[in-house]
């Protein structure tokens, strides 16, 4: 989703606010492994490595989901942005890639 809405910041060259939430995304997935780190890591009697895992993939998770938020923002600011499901569609493309 996030490269769908990013697709049209590019294309109305508005590159600048997806570079925010590009960089902001990136900032808080890095801010927070490195609490997770500083504070799970050194303390690990009891803490898994698959929860340590797990912790680390969140931290993407939230990373993600600033940056899409930051860019569904920025593009609805411009254009009205609504998610829709298109079944037809969906249905096209799995058919189509299906040999891939």
């Amino acid at each position: 989703m996030n490269s769908s809405i990013m697709s049209y910041l590019q294309a109305t060259l508005r590159t600048e606010f997806s570079l925010v939430a590009n960089t902001s995304g990136k900032l808080l997935t890095f801010g927070m492994i490195v609490l997770f780190a500083s504070v799970l890591y050194p303390t690990s009697a009891g803490v898994t490595s698959e929860w340590k895992f797990t912790l680390v993939m969140l931290a993407g998770l939230a990373g993600n989901i600033l940056m899409t938020v930051l860019t569904w923002w920025y593009a609805s600011r411009y254009h009205r942005i609504h998610f829709a499901w298109d079944s037809g569609y969906i249905k096209h493309i799995i058919r189509i890639s299906l040999p891939y």
